[in-house]
């Protein structure tokens, strides 16, 4: 959804993909698909080659996932948070019991956290899909619904899927925010 709004809206919007380089092929094609069709601004994020490689190398997901997820995804995305005062993201309540807690506005560590689709029922976002004839990801129709890094995610309901959550309890996602204003 917020996708689309930002291509209806702005579509020279910076969006920043978390490319954690265990992503499923499908989830991969999807973004290409997605960005081609709403004309988004897209540019990859990774963890330093070296780190990354390690967690290759080492299976980091099967002994720490939390240090796998550190190293592919929190890093990245902390080391180009720093050049931005405004993040926006996706995130909706119903999603998980920590999404349950977020507010619409938050404040963190000198960036103001913006979450529009927070409020978005499941229903409403069906519905909004539904209505705009979004395209979904070609994994829900084989029974994935959370869907993270290919290591860490099985076919389930909810989140229940997204074996990142049942390891950590945690929260995965693809496209995690987008930076609109950028720091002096």
């Amino acid at each position: 959804m917020l996708l689309k709004f930002f291509s209806d809206v702005n579509k020279s919007q910076l969006i920043y993909f978390i490319d954690t380089g265990y992503h499923f092929k499908e989830t991969l094609i999807y973004k290409d698909y997605l960005i081609q069709l709403y004309e988004l601004n897209v540019k990859n994020i990774t963890a330093e080659e070296w780190k990354h490689k390690f967690t290759t190398d080492d299976q980091t997901w099967t002994k720490d996932p939390d240090l796998c997820c550190s190293i592919n995804k929190v890093e990245p995305l902390e080391k180009i948070k720093e050049s931005y005062k405004v993040w926006v993201s996706g995130l909706m309540r119903w999603q998980s019991d920590n999404r349950s807690t977020l507010d619409v506005f938050e404040e963190r560590n000198g960036m103001i956290k913006f979450y529009p689709l927070l409020d978005v029922t499941q229903d409403e976002r069906e519905n909004f899909i539904k209505d705009h004839h979004l395209p979904f990801h070609p994994l829900i129709s084989k029974g994935y619904f959370s869907i993270g890094c290919e290591h860490c995610t099985v076919p389930g309901k909810g989140r229940e899927g997204d074996g990142i959550t049942v390891l950590r309890r945690s929260v995965a996602f693809i496209y995690s925010g987008l930076c609109l204003q950028k720091r002096n």
